[in-house]
């Protein structure tokens, strides 16, 4: 067997392989045909620090991604599938610190997400996700910085594990 043939069979078992762990369709997820709308319910902030606009940061990517890569209709209630949760944790720790000082504080961002799946009961869920990130000691929680661009990477985050979970579902 010549060198170009044993490619050949390697790049077709290469191709099969692939094909069977992964969806090539064009990102769209597969439901369970009886599964129509979600529900995504607001999202109670409980964590210490309320007045950061989290939760309403949080629903609006939350629906932009399950209107962006599913079929499903979003509906106020009634939902074949309901999505609701609470903040449990916006927590700040200083760390890299250098002689006694912080350079930088970790801010870490904690949500419970329930998931009910009305046409199969079973598959519902409730789990806890989070994210961190870091930014410079010399800024506050509340800062430009920190508001503009930490923040809405932590939620896309902790928006994207959510998806992931409840699409791996399906």
């Amino acid at each position: 067997m010549d060198f170009k043939c044993i490619l050949h069979r390697l790049s077709i078992f290469s191709l099969i392989l692939l094909s069977s762990c992964y969806n090539f369709s064009g990102g769209a997820s597969s439901l369970n045909s009886e599964v129509k709308t979600i529900q995504i319910n607001p999202v109670k902030d409980n964590s210490c620090f309320p007045g950061t606009g989290l939760a309403p940061k949080f629903m609006d990517e939350l629906r932009n991604i399950f209107n962006s890569r599913t079929n499903l209709k979003s509906l106020e209630n009634a939902g074949d599938i309901v999505l609701e949760g609470e903040f449990l944790k916006y927590n700040e720790i200083p760390v890299n610190i250098e002689v006694g000082k912080a350079q930088k504080t970790r801010l870490t961002i904690k949500i419970r997400l329930c998931y009910t799946n009305n046409k199969e009961i079973k598959r519902s869920f409730e789990q806890d996700f989070e994210a961190h990130g870091e930014y410079s000691a010399n800024e506050t929680l509340f800062s430009v910085a920190v508001q503009d661009r930490l923040i809405p990477m932590l939620v896309e985050q902790i928006v994207d594990k959510v998806y992931n979970k409840v699409a791996n579902d399906w």
